[in-house]
C-alpha cells in the first residue's frame, strides 16, 4: 500500500496516487460545529468536534462566517492528542477579517490519530458585532481549501460535516444621548 502526496506551497495536500487499502471508517467520520448564542457585544467560542476520527492521517477544509454578525477573535483549546496540531502550523488566519479560516493538518509519520466521538479538536472564538436577532452560520466550506480527510489505509474518507451557528440575543444597546 502506498500513497503519493503533493503538498502545495500553502500547506494543502492532494493525493496523486493511492495503493490498495483496507476497510477504514469512511462511513463514520463527521466534523461539526456547535450552536452558540449570546447578547449584543459578547464573545462566544464555537466547539469544532469530530466523530469517527479513527486512524486519520490528514485533514483539510475551510470555514466561513458572516463578518457583519460575528468577528473572528481567536483559535483556542487545540486538541493535543492530534500529533503536531498547532495554531502556527495548521491554521490559516490571514483572511479571517473576510470571514475565512483555513485548516490543514497532516500526520507526516503516517501513524494516524484516533479520538473518541464528540471530541473537541479546537474552538473558534468570535466577538458578536451584529444586532439582536441576527445570526451567522459557521460553515465548513470547500473553498479556498478542498475538503479532504485521509486515513492511514491511504483512502480519502467522505467529508461529512454539520455547520454550526452563532445567534445574537437580547436587546440592542440603548441609543446614545449625544446629538
Amino acid at each position: 500500500v502506498g500513497v503519493v502526496w503533493i503538498i502545495g506551497s500553502d500547506g494543502s495536500f492532494s493525493i496523486l496516487g493511492v495503493g490498495v487499502g483496507g476497510g477504514g471508517t469512511s462511513d463514520e467520520f463527521r466534523i461539526y460545529a456547535s450552536e452558540e448564542s449570546a447578547g449584543v457585544g459578547a464573545s462566544v467560542c464555537v466547539d469544532v468536534q469530530v466523530d469517527g476520527f479513527a486512524d486519520i492521517a490528514g485533514m483539510q477544509y475551510s470555514m466561513s462566517w458572516n463578518t457583519d454578525v460575528i468577528e473572528f477573535d481567536e483559535i483556542t483549546s487545540l486538541n493535543t492528542d492530534i500529533t503536531g496540531f498547532s495554531l502556527a502550523n495548521n491554521f490559516g488566519t490571514e483572511n479571517t477579517d473576510n470571514g475565512e479560516l483555513r485548516v490543514q493538518w497532516n500526520d507526516f509519520n503516517f501513524e494516524g490519530v484516533t479520538l473518541p466521538d464528540e471530541t473537541v479538536i479546537y474552538q473558534i472564538c468570535f466577538n458578536l458585532v451584529g444586532t439582536a436577532g441576527q445570526s451567522s452560520s459557521v460553515a465548513f466550506t470547500n473553498s479556498p481549501v478542498n475538503q479532504e480527510i485521509l486515513n492511514t489505509d491511504t483512502e480519502i474518507d467522505p467529508f461529512m460535516s454539520t455547520d454550526g451557528s452563532v445567534s445574537i440575543t437580547g436587546d440592542q444597546p440603548p441609543p446614545s444621548d449625544c446629538d
